[in-house]
């Protein structure tokens, strides 16, 4: 560990890759955010590497169940020969401590009490159950805890985030701030040069400098892209170099996770799969639905209607019947946008997710699917010296 009078700057090598890509501020920000990560199956532990190589001030690892032989397909950190019958969130910490000394990571096998919770400033459920993510959620929306709950379930991924009624956002994009130069014509019409473009979007803000004549623009607040009336100001001479202006805003998560079921605001990632966002929210929950049933001491929930003319009854069977796969390409692939969403959360930086996504990647399923039959998609062991797992010819 370094020595006090070298700490200051070790840190700023350890972090000038993320002060170059989110900023001092943002950086600040992640340093002074502890997030409690909740499920350290496959998808857990991946999400758990970004956000500690990420720079947060302290990572907590939450899981009560314990690891079991089918848990090697996709949870990395896990031996069969040392791990199989351990907590996953005690199996897990130790490895995950070592990818970043400045930040502490614990690990806690308790409850989600609301006591606990209190504690962070965001909270990532993953492999969770829809009764757990409603109580935790209505509790983090409550008392301003930023949520994000993230899934995989086969081929198929779900996102959420609920980041509050308050959330301040510094930057939507993330890009440097666009300068052009400009002439203004009477009355007020501003052209670009050479005929360019100047890269603005309505409702932007920008600020004017050296303009010659209509001294009115220089040095005064931030203008809108909108119609502006000049015809008080000095007639235009020449000169003007138009600059974009970051301004600080504020965005509002109203729905709750339980309202949102309902009333589900989606993310398209897919324009050529419109349609699955709406179909996948249905067959998410009653997964949930199905599991709650099955579970011994669970009493199923009854859930908001969700509103749908119709139900893809092909691909909703295609979610059942590979469900139960875990895969390491979706788990990377679904971490990569949870901890994303988890840095947007700490740095309000970038416009985060709002507030559903779904994904997936059907296209890897063999074209002869009718081959797929229930022997071939049993769970085998590849015989290696790690003896991993995998389920069937996915």
């Amino acid at each position: 560990m370094p020595t006090n009078g070298s700490e200051t700057d070790i840190d700023e090598v350890f972090f000038k890759s993320g002060r170059y890509g989110l900023g001092h501020e943002a950086v600040k920000h992640l340093q002074a955010s502890s997030v409690l990560v909740s499920g350290l199956q496959g998808l857990g532990v991946e999400i758990s590497k970004n956000i500690i190589l990420g720079g947060v001030k302290a990572v907590t690892l939450h899981d009560q169940g314990t690891a079991q032989w089918t848990d090697l397909s996709s949870q990395v950190l896990l031996s069969d020969s040392e791990d199989i019958g351990k907590n996953w969130a005690e199996a897990s910490q130790p490895h995950l401590a070592e990818l970043n000394r400045y930040v502490p990571v614990n690990s806690y096998t308790g409850a989600l009490v609301d006591d606990f919770l209190s504690g962070f400033r965001v909270v990532v459920l993953t492999n969770s159950p829809l009764e757990d993510q409603l109580q935790v959620g209505e509790f983090c929306h409550r008392h301003r805890i930023k949520l994000v709950v993230a899934d995989t379930q086969g081929l198929f991924g779900q996102l959420f985030c609920d980041f509050g009624e308050e959330m301040i956002l510094t930057d939507s994009n993330g890009e440097q701030p666009l300068t052009v130069m400009v002439s203004v014509g009477n009355p007020g019409v501003v052209t670009c040069l050479d005929e360019s473009q100047h890269g603005f979007e309505s409702g932007d803000f920008v600020s004017f400098t050296e303009v010659e004549g209509m001294n009115e623009f220089n040095g005064i607040c931030p203008y809108t892209l909108s119609i502006c009336d000049t015809s008080n100001f000095f007639d235009y001479i020449c000169g003007s170099i138009v600059s974009q202006v970051k301004i600080t805003k504020k965005i509002s998560f109203v729905k709750i996770l339980l309202n949102s079921l309902a009333e589900p605001d989606f993310v398209i990632t897919d324009f050529a799969k419109y349609s699955r966002s709406a179909q996948l929210h249905i067959g998410f929950q009653a997964l949930h639905q199905f599991c709650a049933q099955h579970a011994e001491a669970v009493k199923a929930q009854a859930l908001p209607a969700v509103q749908q003319d119709s139900l893809d009854e092909e691909l909703i069977q295609k979610l059942a019947y590979i469900a139960a796969g875990d895969l390491v390409p979706m788990n990377a692939f679904t971490r990569g946008l949870a901890a994303q969403e988890v840095m947007k959360a700490c740095s309000g930086k970038l416009m985060p997710i709002m507030q559903w996504l779904y994904f997936d990647a059907l296209e890897c399923l063999p074209e002869d699917q009718e081959a797929l039959t229930e022997d071939k998609c049993l769970p085998v062991c590849d015989g290696g010296p790690q003896r991993r797992y995998f389920f069937g010819p996915l």
